[in-house]
């Protein structure tokens, strides 16, 4: 299974384009929020399971502040990040309570728009950073693509920049 991980797009969403040329096959787009009321055309350009949030922008939408979804053999919770204490390239403990409260061994959030792949107390941690407006050094728009082995449900998480 092939996933990708976005966040903070603030509706900029032509960058999509280039990262399914480079990417191929996805099976499932995770939005860890901020982006603006581009769900839809998501879901219509990348034609595969999708799972959005609300981020601290997204304003009065009804996307949830969170979520808790399988991956594969995997639990994955899908957060922004903002009410959990994200700032900066850190993971804050509060991430990493609600990720294990719900059962998950992956969190996947944004906020901060620092890319960031980390393995904190038995639960990978990624935050794909920024399409629109990445904060890291460089400041280069990143994403994250997550790959889960068939048989053994191994993961292998990559930052990657465009």
């Amino acid at each position: 299974m092939r996933v990708l991980i976005i966040s903070d797009t603030h509706g900029q969403d032509g960058a999509i384009m280039e990262i399914c040329r480079r990417e191929k096959r996805i099976d499932v787009l995770l939005h860890a929020g901020d982006s603006e009321g581009s769900e839809a055309f998501y879901r219509e350009y990348m034609r595969c399971v999708t799972h959005f949030v609300a981020g601290n922008c997204d304003g009065f939408c009804r996307l949830p502040s969170w979520e808790v979804f399988p991956l594969g053999k995997h639990t994955a919770f899908l957060t922004h990040g903002h009410r959990y204490g994200v700032f900066g390239a850190q993971v804050p403990d509060a991430l990493t309570a609600a990720a294990r409260e719900n059962g998950a061994d992956i969190a996947v959030f944004g906020h901060s728009h620092i890319p960031l792949v980390e393995e904190k107390e038995g639960i990978l941690c990624v935050n794909p950073g920024s399409l629109a407006r990445p904060r890291q050094a460089g400041h280069r728009p990143s994403y994250a693509v997550m790959e889960i082995g068939d048989a053994d449900q191994a993961i292998n998480c990559r930052i990657r920049y465009l």
